[in-house]
């Protein structure tokens, strides 16, 4: 039964969300935008991850800059542990990733998310709707 479920679970999810319209529908909103009124590291990902699934590369790279670029690795980070989970297999790649690049890339989210709420880099904010 895990088996059936790791090789249908991903592209069922990816499936549905490209039929999602979310011109016509709401995206969940950002919590720390609304009390804050400053853009966190995450805000147009959910825009950005929909716009990929639409093939529009440009756009999705506007809404989430970061978020396009480190969608790649989270789609098959995520793919392989379902894999793993369906297979009963031991995880080998997560005993494998040191703990310098999880810190570089805390890192990196951090920066973004201050540097998006500059005035310098305000391109770096998420395209409005």
């Amino acid at each position: 039964m895990k088996k059936i479920l790791s090789v249908i679970i991903l592209p069922s999810i990816g499936i549905l969300l490209y039929f999602f319209d979310a011109n016509h529908i709401p995206l969940f909103p950002c919590l720390f935008h609304k009390i804050t009124g400053f853009y966190c590291p995450g805000c147009g990902i959910s825009r950005s991850i929909l716009a990929l699934l639409h093939f529009q590369f440009y756009q999705a790279f506007r809404y989430n800059m970061l978020g396009f670029l480190f969608f790649p690795f989270l789609l098959f980070y995520f793919q392989y542990q379902l894999i793993c989970w369906g297979f009963e297999k031991q995880d080998k790649l997560t005993s494998k990733i040191s703990k310098q690049w999880l810190f570089v890339t805390i890192i990196l989210v951090i920066l973004y998310g201050i540097l998006r709420n500059t005035t310098i880099l305000n391109w770096l904010a998420p395209v409005k709707l």
